[in-house]
């Protein structure tokens, strides 16, 4: 991420594009960034991303990043499939809400957004 677009009161945040379970490591894609509310000018090698609105399971994770490999299976395999929702065809995101440089590994606070298909009415 540029430094010129990190502010004190932006949180990270990452997007991933695909399943770990089904590409080869080599092959998955994923955008890092700085979450931000209005227009900002794209620096040289930035994009804007505008994640889409809408209902999203929102889960939050506490613990060192490498953990939250476990977490998906669960999410996928086991709320999703009891919860009776179905997922939109969108990336899931995750929204870091504390660095990393400030506090210990274990007390680190993530959200992750499964985007979900409207509940269809009967």
């Amino acid at each position: 991420m540029k430094p010129e677009l990190y502010r004190d009161n932006q949180k990270a945040t990452a997007i991933y594009m695909d399943d770990p379970a089904a590409v080869k490591e080599a092959e998955l894609r994923s955008c890092a960034g700085m979450c931000h509310s209005g227009e900002l000018n794209e620096l040289e090698g930035c994009e804007n991303l505008t994640l889409e609105g809408g209902e999203y399971a929102v889960l939050l994770f506490k613990g060192p990043y490498p953990d939250l490999e476990h977490v998906y299976p669960w999410l996928y395999g086991t709320w999703l499939p009891q919860s009776g929702r179905e997922p939109r065809d969108l990336p899931c995101y995750e929204y870091y809400l504390n660095n990393p440089d400030e506090v210990p590994s274990s007390e680190l606070l993530t959200e992750i957004y499964l985007p979900l298909k409207k509940v269809q009415a009967n």
